[in-house]
């Protein structure tokens, strides 16, 4: 199953960003990384389910907290380099 990542780097609606599928893509397994401004973005709940992380420094450097999975920047290297497809936000 092709893996889409998708790179939050603005302030935006989640909920209402047209580059963000509206229904869920059966054969496709996407996941979302919130990083720079991007950690402020609204999210009310996740778009369509997809699974949700942040970047720790930039969350501790925004003084933003978020409830999700936090990660470091390795973990986000492997994200993009695992992934079929990136998209930035």
């Amino acid at each position: 199953m092709p893996k889409v990542l998708y790179l939050v780097t603005k302030n935006i609606d989640l909920c209402r960003d047209p580059l963000l599928p509206s229904q869920p893509e059966p054969n496709l397994q996407p996941e979302m990384v919130l990083l720079e401004e991007g950690v402020r973005a609204r999210l009310d709940s996740s778009p369509n389910s997809i699974p949700v992380s942040a970047l720790e420094d930039d969350l501790r450097s925004r003084d933003v907290t978020f409830a999700g999975k936090t990660i470091g920047y390795e973990d986000l290297v492997e994200k993009i380099f695992s992934a079929d497809t990136v998209i930035t936000l």
